[in-house]
Parts: structure tokens; sequence; C-alpha cells
């Protein structure tokens, strides 16, 4: 019975979002969205800004059961305008931001002795 009530709501939310996109999903609307879609339980929904758009922080588990990802935390972020999920991974025009790798190259001077002292510092 609750369990109606509660679909009967989000699909009112979400029937009032589409309807009027100026309004933004609630949080409970959007953990409500999410927790029915994927079959999660929402443990909290954060507003977040994301290059100046409001989002949804929303931290879900999955259910228990005989299955490697059974309680798994996991979490997913939530455009309020559309309920849509936003890629977490985004790749730039120049490629990936990886970092810098380190500075290798074996001190000149005692060839055998430092090249022996590099190689066994990077254990």
């Amino acid at each position: 019975m609750i369990r109606a009530r509660r679909s009967a709501l989000l699909v009112v939310a979400l029937w009032l979002a589409a309807a009027y996109p100026a309004l933004a999903l609630s949080p409970e609307a959007v953990a409500g969205a999410v927790a029915q879609r994927f079959g999660v339980t929402v443990l909290r929904v954060l507003p977040i800004e994301r290059d100046g758009k409001p989002l949804y922080s929303v931290v879900v588990m999955n259910p228990g059961g005989n299955f490697n990802e059974a309680f798994k935390a996991t979490t997913l972020v939530i455009d309020p305008d559309s309920g849509e999920l936003v890629p977490q991974f985004r790749q730039e025009n120049s490629g990936y931001d990886l970092p810098a790798a380190p500075d290798r190259q074996p001190p000149a001077g005692d060839v055998g002795t430092a090249i022996r002292r590099e190689t066994f510092r990077g254990r």
C-alpha cells in the first residue's frame, strides 16, 4: 500500500517536472525515482554543483543477496531538471587529464651503482 502511494507520488512528481521544466525535482522525488529505476536503497541525497549547474549526488546501496555486488555503495549524479544520470567521466578535448610521469632518469656519474640503486628503490 505504501509502495503504491510512493509510486503514484513519484509519477506525479516526474510528470510535473516534465510539464514544468522550471521546477526542479526535490531530493525526495529523486530518491524515489532512483530507488525504483535501479532497485537500490537510497542512503543519502546531497545537492552539489558542477560547472555552475546544480545537481544531486545520490549515494545508493545494492540489496543484499548471494552475488558479488551485494551491499555495494555507489554514488550517482542526477540532473534535477530531467531526472537523468549525469556521466561522471568526461573526456576533454585534449584527451585525458593524467598526472605527469615521475622522472626516472638515473643520475649521471656512477653508472653501475646508480642503475642498481634506482632499480631496487622503486620496489
